[in-house]
């Protein structure tokens, strides 16, 4: 079998049996979606998931696989190829196949204990740099709650080291999961940042309070969450892919808000937030929960106000095509009683 022929044979597998890969066309002559969307019994993206998971059986780049089409597989790559092809064939996502997902042009380490990094959460990020560059300071703590494989702290962190030279920068990650924990530290270490955050196990703010009181009076503190925010009969009636992912990183309760309801209640809770002199709160949610997310804020900060803005029309097709919803970021600034929504 040739890198071509192994193209072909795994686009073929992905889009429905009985699809000509090449022709785009069934025997029964309709119309296929081959190289674009997909058939009914077919994934969604058949082409792109027989590159990526063919380029990494090779340990090749992609556009390596047209370079060379007529080089012959080695029996073990192809059979391991076959054995990949049918995972995701029963709808395992590609990132869980090959172990590594791209995120804010960095590439990150994932399994089953981890949420698979969003193309649409490198918004949060975006929003963090420009919320630390907004406010000038010399001292600035950055927590990452619920961090998952730890691609937005290790993103954030990255960066910040890059362009904040003259500032003095704590980061922070926590994760109630140790195998996800694992996973995140993973991730910093690959990425040479190991010795630049601080990860903690535990839930939400509660394990980093301490390192927190510990900082210098009057630092600004920026905590981001992109925390489960489906609600449990949504999460129930997700795609199948969706299922392959932590329960626990997807399903935010009832209303989809219970974990933000208690990032919420820890900070209210929480004295050692005096001292900072600034504290703001960067969260992914549905658009769907805009005027519930509100209300939360404001009973536990009642001087909150928020202004809603439309999110990049990319986004909203990305995230369609996820959970059918794109989704809405709230910075919430709450010393000075401020919210945000974009």
């Amino acid at each position: 079998m040739t890198i071509g022929e192994a193209l072909k044979w795994g686009i073929k597998k992905l889009t429905g049996s009985g699809v000509d890969p090449v022709r785009g066309r069934s025997p029964q002559g309709d119309r296929s979606t081959a190289f674009g969307g997909a058939a009914s019994n077919g994934v969604d993206s058949p082409a792109l998931d027989a590159e990526v998971i063919l380029a990494h059986v090779l340990g090749v780049p992609r556009a390596e696989l047209y370079i060379h089409p007529l080089t012959t597989l080695l029996p073990a790559e192809a059979a391991t190829y076959k054995i990949l092809i049918k995972r995701r064939f029963k709808r395992e996502p590609v990132a869980y196949i090959t172990g590594h997902k791209e995120f804010y042009g960095m590439d990150f380490i994932v399994d089953k204990s981890t949420l698979i990094p969003r193309p649409e959460t490198e918004m949060l990020v975006e929003e963090a740099l420009k919320a630390v560059k907004a406010r000038n300071t010399k001292t600035l703590c950055v927590v990452d709650v619920g961090t998952g494989s730890g691609c937005i702290i290790v993103s954030l962190t990255k960066i910040l080291n890059q362009i904040s030279r003259h500032k003095t920068l704590h980061f922070f990650a926590t994760e109630i999961s140790p195998q996800a924990l694992k996973i995140a530290k993973l991730n910093a270490k690959r990425h040479s940042l190991a010795d630049k955050i601080v990860f903690r196990k535990g839930y939400l703010l509660k394990p980093i309070l301490s390192n927190l009181e510990k900082t210098v009076p009057q630092s600004r503190l920026l905590i981001t969450a992109n925390l489960p925010y489906l609600p449990t009969a949504e999460w129930r009636r997700a795609m199948e892919d969706v299922h392959y992912e932590p329960r626990q990183a997807l399903d935010g309760g009832k209303d989809g808000l219970e974990y933000y309801r208690h990032l919420f209640e820890q900070l209210k809770s929480w004295r050692g937030i005096k001292k900072f002199a600034n504290v703001a709160v960067l969260a992914e949610i549905d658009p769907h929960q805009v005027n519930e997310f509100t209300t939360l804020i404001k009973s536990f900060f009642s001087r909150a106000s928020y202004q809603s803005k439309k999110i990049w029309p990319a986004l909203i097709e990305l995230r369609s095509r996820y959970y059918e919803s794109q989704e809405a970021l709230f910075v919430v600034d709450i010393c000075s009683g401020v919210l945000y929504c974009r």
